[in-house]
């Protein structure tokens, strides 16, 4: 991944739809502005123990769009 891709990730203000599925293929999608790629493989998101945060223990494939 290059770094203008995680500089653009990164950029502020911006928000993004997080999308993730439970084990049983139930999806969420949720609306944050606070993940950072911390590094090429690495994003952080501040969550509460909510569906999404399940979702992500059940299974940490995801979708993130940007929207600028």
């Amino acid at each position: 991944m290059s770094a203008n891709l995680m500089e653009y990730f990164n950029k502020t203000p911006r928000l993004g739809l997080l999308s993730t599925s439970s084990s049983d293929g139930k999806v969420d999608s949720a609306i944050f502005g606070s993940p950072h790629m911390i590094d090429e493989k690495t994003v952080v998101v501040a969550t509460a123990k909510n569906r999404t945060f399940t979702n992500l223990l059940d299974n940490p494939n995801v979708i993130y769009i940007i929207m600028e």
